[in-house]
């Protein structure tokens, strides 16, 4: 398809697709950049150009380029608002050493998501970080009105019970998260 006149653009989304499956960063991004070159407006694609760039952001990220990532995710979310992407913004920030701008980014994919459950976690990290426990345990307390499914929240919730002195919740938590850790092994 990438080589027949007028579906380039097309064709070489499907071929970034199949790579990005095959777990080939590298190629995935050569693929998706030669898209861009076809089609510089991300129009005419058998994708929105929001929904495009949000996977050509995601694969700058895994290869290691945030830079890059962040501009091409902002650009999605211009067009296509989407909580997944603000968390990857956010992702890419931090390794930019932009603390406040990932901050910011996890703030509105959880204003997208109430639920969100990377971004709530995110948040209660960077509020620990500024020893400031309750307020990461209000970020956290949306996600225990459900089931606990993550070993992640769980472990945050221990070091919070730990650091406002609650050894019995600390302890609590410490095991669920070692059940669910366990749970997620033998699942595989």
């Amino acid at each position: 398809m990438a080589a027949i006149s007028g579906n380039e653009g097309r064709g070489n989304v499907l071929i970034g697709k199949i790579h990005e499956t095959q777990n080939n960063t590298r190629l995935t991004i050569e693929s998706w950049n030669r898209v861009l070159e076809i089609h510089p407006d991300a129009k005419g694609l058998q994708v929105s150009p929001g929904e495009f760039t949000a996977m050509y952001g995601s694969a700058l990220l895994d290869g290691g380029q945030p830079e890059e990532a962040v501009s091409m995710l902002k650009w999605s979310v211009k067009t296509r608002p989407h909580a997944e992407t603000f968390v990857m913004i956010g992702k890419a920030c931090i390794q930019l050493n932009q603390k406040p701008e990932a901050v910011n980014a996890w703030k509105q994919a959880i204003a997208l998501d109430r639920l969100n459950r990377e971004s709530r976690e995110e948040l209660a990290n960077a509020a620990l970080q500024q020893s400031a426990p309750k307020e990461a345990l209000d970020w956290l307390s949306p996600l225990l009105e459900d089931t606990m499914e993550h070993s992640s929240t769980a472990y945050i919730l221990q070091r919070i019970y730990s650091l406002l002195k609650d050894e019995k919740l600390s302890s609590h938590w410490r095991q669920q998260a070692k059940e669910l850790r366990l749970d997620r092994k033998s699942a595989v």
